[in-house]
């Protein structure tokens, strides 16, 4: 998995194919770098159910990542994050079929499935974050997103 370069991947997902030039080099390059395949594409099975594998992601690991990161969310969203739609989609029981799989230097791939907020009969959502074991989340993707 070590800097593989983008002509040694494998498969590409629907995912992947459907991004433009630009996203699509920097999403094989992550996933090249951390996973060595397009997580989209991992079966359940390549991924362990056991709670002692999960990283110890918190809410300040969490908060990092998407104030300070990316900027995806504001300071102000993050403090009154039992009021953001994310979180009440986990506590309703949207997010299931949790996975982790163990990667190169403490890194570790957590997968799972999240249901349709308006279309609950619909295929639900692939979801992924690579954390360090420590819980500094690396990078995060919701399969509906570009």
């Amino acid at each position: 998995m070590e800097n593989m370069s983008m002509e040694e991947t494998v498969a590409e997902s629907p995912y992947c194919t459907d991004l433009d030039p630009v996203s699509r080099h920097r999403y094989k390059e992550l996933i090249n770098r951390y996973v060595g395949c397009d997580p989209f594409l991992m079966k359940m099975s390549e991924f362990s159910v056991e709670l002692k594998d999960l990283p110890t992601v918190e809410a300040v690991n969490i908060t990092n990542y998407l104030v300070l990161q990316t900027s995806y969310c504001t300071r102000q969203q993050m403090k009154a994050y039992k009021s953001l739609e994310a979180y009440n989609f986990f506590v309703s029981g949207w997010v299931h079929n949790l996975g982790t799989k163990r990667l190169q230097y403490d890194h570790r791939l957590v997968f799972t499935k999240v249901n349709h907020s308006q279309r609950s009969s619909e295929t639900p959502l692939k979801t992924w974050i690579i954390a360090k074991e420590d819980g500094e989340v690396i990078a995060g993707l919701l399969g509906c997103l570009p």
